[in-house]
């Protein structure tokens, strides 16, 4: 029995450290063109609020129509994964507007949709980025 005990306990240790959920925000590397450098990453084990307040952020998007963006060239990227299972659940690219901001796909497919955010929850996802440390940083 003890040794049941022992064993589960040190298999749920291992599985309990491992984060369930990561959110990364990269930056398109300025000479390699294909290349997104990863700048900022918040996990579920260490920054629980971040993370759920991106969530909520995501979740609470409002679409449009009618988009004027360059989608080769977003101001940021943000990545939602689950470590635990492998996968990723949301990969997106973000612009920066006066109003806030537009979140929508990776690349250049015109025919995917666009959401908007407010200006409050852009701001939020800059700080949490480090858009305007990178943005002096690249200057």
């Amino acid at each position: 029995m003890l040794i049941m005990f022992t064993g589960g306990f040190f298999i749920g240790k291992a599985n309990g450290d491992k984060a369930s959920r990561v959110i990364e925000f990269g930056y398109q590397h300025p000479e390699q063109e294909n290349r997104i450098d990863t700048k900022e990453m918040y996990s579920d084990i260490e920054h629980q609020s971040t993370i759920d307040n991106i969530m909520m952020i995501l979740m609470a998007k409002e679409k449009i129509t009618n988009v004027q963006v360059n989608s080769t060239q977003p101001d940021i990227y943000l990545t939602v994964k689950s470590p635990k299972k492998y996968v990723g659940l949301i990969s997106s690219s973000v612009w920066f507007t006066d109003e806030g901001a537009i979140i929508g796909p990776v690349g250049e497919d015109q025919n995917d949709s666009y959401y908007r955010i407010n200006k409050g929850e852009a701001d939020y996802i800059k700080e949490k980025a480090g858009y305007d440390n990178y943005q002096n940083s690249s200057m």
